[in-house]
């Protein structure tokens, strides 16, 4: 924090956002906000964890390609 009031650049904002938005941090972040949203477990009771788990690598995938949320299911599986 220090730092940043230190800094006398005047896009410091932008590049702040710019390196929070590039972090893993970030996709980790969205993806649980999203998988729960989902409602995507990655230890169901009752299910199949491997489809669970490849639901939630293609979600965090698409959050770190930075995909605009209407076109998370446009685009063919791969699996």
């Amino acid at each position: 924090m220090r730092e940043f009031l230190l800094d006398r650049d005047p896009k410091k904002r932008e590049k702040l956002v710019e390196i929070l938005l590039a972090s893993p941090e970030y996709v980790e972040y969205w993806t649980f906000r999203f998988a729960d949203l989902f409602r995507v477990a990655l230890h169901p009771s009752g299910g199949n964890a491997k489809f669970s788990q490849f639901y939630w690598e293609w979600l965090r995938d698409r959050i770190a390609q930075n995909k605009p949320y209407v076109l998370f299911n446009t685009e063919p599986q791969t699996r």
